[in-house]
């Protein structure tokens, strides 16, 4: 009687602490800071310079693999996820905007980078090549975030011929709202007068990147 009364209070303790929801979850902190900072003197595989940029440690972002958001779409959470990686030029210009309004918004976003996840198809001649499989867990995902996704476009060097490769494509730099498992909307939060990641990122260009962010703050208020 009383190993059975130890084993249903140890159950109570653990359904009450949710001990292992965060086991494969961190705050970005220095990680992130870190990871970013440090292109801030480098150049990138076109032998541009890295957009500098400042990263707060105290950021909103909790930093996860994709097995775990996957173990959260599968039990249905709504939350915010910012797929990008350090090296995304684009995602640099305004990933300090989506960390202000996200502090002052008071709001968790999961960053998960998909670098070594992503598939990558290429059609040469009029056929198509997979030159990198990618991980069955980036295929789930797709799945995921179908209804956001657009179409992964192939391009021909040789013909100039386009074909869709029969699949969405997640990129880098994109806000996803996941609604009970599934995206229902996402950003990307660049301007619309940035044309290049190297173009000089002015007041006016940071106020259209606040005003896109705070567009899908205030539709995902809308959803919960």
């Amino acid at each position: 009687m009383k190993k059975r009364y130890i084993l249903v209070l140890i159950t109570i303790i653990l359904l009450l602490t949710g001990c292992n929801d965060n086991v494969d979850m961190k705050k970005g902190g220095t990680e992130l800071k870190n990871a970013y900072e440090a292109l801030n003197t480098e150049k990138d595989i076109y032998g541009i310079a890295y957009n500098k940029v400042t990263i707060p440690e105290d950021n909103p972002f909790i930093i996860v693999d994709i097995k775990t958001v996957l173990d959260m779409c599968k039990k249905k959470k709504s939350f915010i996820l910012y797929i990008d990686t350090p090296t995304n030029q684009w995602g640099r210009t305004y990933i300090e905007r989506i960390i202000e309004m996200g502090n002052e918004n008071n709001l968790d976003i999961y960053y998960l980078d998909i670098t070594n996840d992503r598939d990558e198809i290429k059609y040469r001649n009029k056929t198509t090549a997979i030159i990198n499989n990618g991980t069955i867990e980036y295929q789930y995902l797709l799945d995921y975030l179908k209804d956001t996704l657009s179409h992964y476009m192939l391009y021909d060097d040789v013909s100039d011929d386009v074909l869709p490769a029969g699949e969405g494509r997640i990129y880098d730099g994109n806000l996803y709202y996941i609604h009970n498992g599934n995206a229902i909307f996402y950003t990307y939060p660049k301007d619309s007068f940035q044309f290049e990641y190297t173009d000089e990122i002015d007041e006016n260009i940071i106020k259209g990147q606040k005003k896109a962010i705070q567009s899908f703050i205030d539709e995902m208020r809308k959803k919960r």
